[in-house]
């Protein structure tokens, strides 16, 4: 696989099955999965490939034992399903996580409730990573020295599966789908539909018109705004909330992420082991798409509460990760349960909005095939190289000058942002992160180096 590079003449000479507007999760496997089927797909994202929500997410595969607790079977099978297919597909991406819940004696969180809830977890699944167990409270101690103590009955210890760096699994989930046959372009904005007789004909964007009887809005947080541009609003595709996450500069509190009830309930999870991260806060929707410093600090505030033997100030919180995800309803703060698909009244118009990242492919897959009904699947899998080892962010920083070069190119970075945000992992150092983007920007033929083909990433023709 040659990777992706942005290449705007050759996606214009030619014409397409389907164009998705979109570049996050859900529009990067509804890309990859009508280019499996033979399809001709281009797939166009006004910013960069893999930001908002997609890269802010926890970085959890989240299998189905919440779903338990209200008896929905068919989200337990469909998110289990869908964690094993990360785990076959993009296994050196994931690492298995075991997650651990103190237990109080309090509702549904009671040892005996928790044993039979676990149970039915490993024999349901199928795919269970590990068997999960009660452990008593000298167990859950052991595990979680700062675990509150008072009223403690114990733990329920289960597994789920953690992303190491989404950046590098969205890249190639990018070169597998290019490799099957789809166009991508980034920094390319959907602007108006063409259409005939009620009828899809192409799309306008601010790189040129393409060919195609399908469009399909995967524009997740911005999936109404561009319903209402190329239609009409359609309200059902997303009522608003916001969400986010903080990254620590503290060690976890336990060799396990760790489910606490405060507010709502946090996944403390440990992060390249001397950090943490912690999620996520739910906050009915004022037009923010960052939360305000009274928001982080009202999070900070919960989480100290929450473990008051576990130092967290606002000074230590790196990096506030936040995204725009669907409620249930206008002026809720609680997640949507169902992702969205409507059927614009233009013939070829489909506008779609997901709820979790863990599920996108296989609403990509359900997706393509209502549209274009079902499909001969290429054979052809991804194929990594040498690149699982850019998951360390050390191991892309020791590349050479050229291979730099190259791998920008490649994968269609437009300039130090992309690569550094969305091409690697977090550099979590200041010095480092600063000593490093100096040199991506005066590397000659770096993407955005003055003389470098293409102001945006790649042969653009510009």
């Amino acid at each position: 696989m040659n990777g992706f590079p942005r290449d705007l003449p050759a996606a214009q000479a030619r014409s397409y099955d389907l164009i998705v507007v979109g570049g996050g999760i859900y529009g990067m496997t509804l890309a990859l999965e009508a280019a499996r089927r033979g399809l001709r797909p281009l797939l166009i994202e006004r910013d960069d490939f893999g930001g908002g929500a997609s890269l802010h997410s926890l970085r959890i595969l989240h299998g189905g034992l919440r779903y338990l607790q209200t008896a929905d079977l068919p989200r337990f099978f469909e998110s289990v399903g869908q964690r094993s297919w990360f785990f076959r597909t993009f296994k050196p991406f994931c690492q298995v996580l075991p997650c651990l819940m103190p237990l109080y004696g309090r509702g549904l969180k009671r040892p005996p409730v928790l044993r039979i809830a676990l149970a039915l977890n490993d024999i349901l699944s199928r795919h269970a990573l590990e068997s999960g167990r009660i452990l008593n409270i000298e167990e859950t101690r052991a595990r979680f020295p700062r675990v509150p103590r008072e009223g403690l009955q114990g733990g329920a210890l289960w597994y789920d599966g953690q992303l190491l760096c989404p950046q590098r699994l969205h890249i190639e989930i990018l070169r597998w789908a290019a490799a099957c046959g789809a166009a991508l372009l980034n920094h390319t904005e959907a602007l108006a539909l063409e259409q005939s007789s009620g009828r899809v004909t192409g799309l306008v964007t601010d790189a040129g018109t393409f060919r195609t009887k399908v469009v399909i809005n995967a524009a997740g947080a911005w999936s109404r705004e561009v319903a209402t541009r190329l239609d009409q609003d359609h309200p059902e595709l997303m009522e608003p909330s916001l969400t986010f996450n903080l990254l620590l500069d503290v060690p976890p509190p336990a060799d396990a992420a760790v489910a606490v009830e405060g507010e709502r309930m946090y996944f403390i999870t440990p992060f390249r082991q001397r950090y943490t991260f912690v999620g996520t806060m739910h906050r009915v929707w004022e037009g923010k798409r960052q939360p305000d410093e009274a928001m982080i600090q009202e999070f900070v505030n919960d989480l100290s509460r929450v473990l008051p033997d576990w130092p967290v100030s606002r000074e230590q919180v790196l990096r506030v990760t936040a995204g725009v995800l669907p409620c249930r309803g206008k002026g809720q703060a609680d997640m949507a349960h169902r992702s969205t698909f409507v059927r614009h009244k233009i013939e070829g118009l489909y506008s779609t909005c997901g709820i979790k990242y863990t599920t996108a492919q296989g609403f990509a897959v359900k997706t393509v095939e209502r549209i274009f009904g079902r499909r001969p699947v290429s054979p052809l899998k991804p194929d990594f190289g040498d690149r699982v080892r850019l998951i360390d962010p050390a191991a892309v920083m020791a590349l050479d000058d050229q291979a730099l070069v190259r791998l920008a190119v490649e994968e269609a970075a437009a300039g130090v942002e992309d690569f550094m945000e969305r091409r690697m992992d977090w550099i979590l150092d200041h010095e480092e992160h600063a000593a490093f983007a100096a040199r991506l920007a005066n590397l000659p033929g770096f993407p955005g180096f003055p003389g470098a083909a293409g102001t945006r990433g790649g042969t653009d023709g510009n």
